[in-house]
């Protein structure tokens, strides 16, 4: 079992290597795609740490960022998040369950992410009011992760994800594959091809293919800062067909064992954000406040337990 694991992982790595050209030279200009409500991120430390989270991917939430990341889990973890996105935006909820789970060679994830909006006003053809009507998206992802060595780490997402739009609805399956290469001291990198097999979404008369997307990652824990402060800096670079590269970057420092503070940026919607993470025991409450440039000002909490 343990050699044909090895095999897989080598033949993974090497698709990656492959497919990553192709994805990057497709990229044109930015446009709306399909499954956008995925891009809300998953995690309050993550979205405090400006959704740079590719290198790092060190919690319950990785299964999201990147899969391969759930081989530095111990033991298990849940984490719960709730958010009302955007603040000049009534009626749009954004809501996170994530789960991880130690089990020797292979360790697996479970996250949920739902997102609605409420009170859309409807017009028929004349542009007469039809009344208000709703829309819910949700993804259920599936993670495995196994790390064929101390230096490198592979993890592939199952997913699931469903659309509704007042009386329509659409359901389709696709799959994520991560890698994280672990063999320099201090820093890590990564990698996540989003959508390797896209889920597709027969909406009405409309087939919607959520698009792929290559992410990179980096996490950085200087010396220079560790005999002070306990730090992580990290830094993801995104990149899908049709549209520029988007840049993400975030900064962690741990204060007295027990309360992490956090910041970042990201020129994909250009917000700014900080945070904090309060450690209780095996309880941490976690706080993000985001800054949108147009969208206004959100306020993110989370909770996260070890077992």
């Amino acid at each position: 079992m343990k050699r044909f694991m090895e095999l897989t992982s080598f033949w993974m790595i090497w698709m990656a290597i492959a497919v990553c050209p192709l994805a990057i030279s497709a990229q044109t200009g930015d446009a709306g795609a399909p499954g956008a409500f995925l891009k809300l991120g998953s995690g309050v430390r993550a979205l405090a740490m400006g959704r740079a989270f590719v290198g790092l991917a060190d919690d319950a939430t990785a299964s999201y960022w990147n899969p391969a990341g759930l081989v530095q889990i111990k033991g298990e973890e849940l984490s719960l998040m709730y958010a009302e996105p955007f603040g000049k935006v009534a009626g749009i909820t954004h809501q996170n369950l994530a789960y991880a789970k130690e089990t020797g060679d292979i360790n697996f994830g479970l996250n949920f992410i739902y997102a609605s909006v409420d009170g859309i006003e409807g017009y028929d053809k004349n542009a007469v009011s039809k009344g208000n009507f709703g829309s819910q998206e949700w993804a259920a992802l599936l993670s495995l992760a196994y790390p064929p060595s101390t230096e490198v780490a592979w993890g592939t997402t199952f997913k699931l994800v469903s659309q509704k739009i007042k009386d329509y609805s659409a359901r389709g399956f696709g799959s994520d594959l991560g890698l994280l290469f672990m063999g320099q001291k201090d820093i890590q990198y990564g990698l996540v091809i989003e959508n390797l097999i896209s889920p597709n979404l027969q909406l009405r008369d409309t087939m919607e293919s959520y698009p792929r997307r290559v992410r990179y990652g980096l996490a950085l824990s200087p010396n220079l800062f560790r005999r002070y402060l306990k730090t992580v800096i990290t830094a993801d670079l995104v990149s899908q067909e049709d549209t520029t590269p988007k840049q993400f970057y975030g900064i962690e420092g741990e204060v007295f064992k027990r309360i992490r503070l956090r910041g970042g940026y990201n020129t994909a919607t250009f917000e700014q954000s900080c945070g904090a993470g309060l450690m209780i025991s095996r309880l941490t409450i976690d706080y993000a406040y985001v800054l949108h440039q147009y969208l206004g000002d959100t306020h993110r909490v989370g909770l996260g337990v070890k077992f």
